[in-house]
């Protein structure tokens, strides 16, 4: 228990989802330690039984999830993979400066849509001032001139 809860307070502040595979006499207990360390309103996507005939699929936040197993004791058996996701980021935060993944996905999208419609899908994907993405590429564009 003091290592996963050791693990999960590592994963606080990722913005990657995570997958862990626990056991039905373990998954109670983790889904504790998961509200605990990550809060109730981390989401996380349980997978129970997949690919069998009474599979269970739920992405629920950890608490309303942690509540379905406790009150369900089919929901207790079985094999479990838990994707624990990101936290969602703020309306109102967005990153100020491109990354290299920012860079990298927008030079392979520009090879196939207009700067305008590449500066939309980065920003709603990456969480990015839409302008920044559009300024990189019309700089981009001038210096391969």
């Amino acid at each position: 228990k003091n290592k996963r809860v050791g693990v999960l307070k590592q994963w606080c502040d990722t913005t990657y989802a995570i997958a862990i595979h626990e056991s039905p006499h373990r998954i109670i207990d983790c889904m504790c330690d998961i509200v605990d360390c990550l809060g109730g309103d981390r989401v996380i996507v349980m997978g129970r039984e997949l690919t069998k005939q009474f599979e269970t699929i739920r992405k629920l936040p950890a608490k309303i999830l942690l509540d379905f197993i406790t009150n369900d004791k089919n929901q207790q058996k079985g094999e479990f993979v838990l994707l624990i996701l990101p936290n969602a980021p703020h309306k109102n935060t967005q990153k100020t400066t491109l990354t290299s993944d920012d860079i990298k996905i927008t030079e392979l999208l520009s090879l196939h849509l207009p700067p305008k419609k590449v500066a939309h899908l980065v920003s709603t994907i990456n969480n990015i001032d839409k302008d920044l993405v559009y300024q990189y590429l019309i700089h981009h564009k001038n210096l391969d001139v």
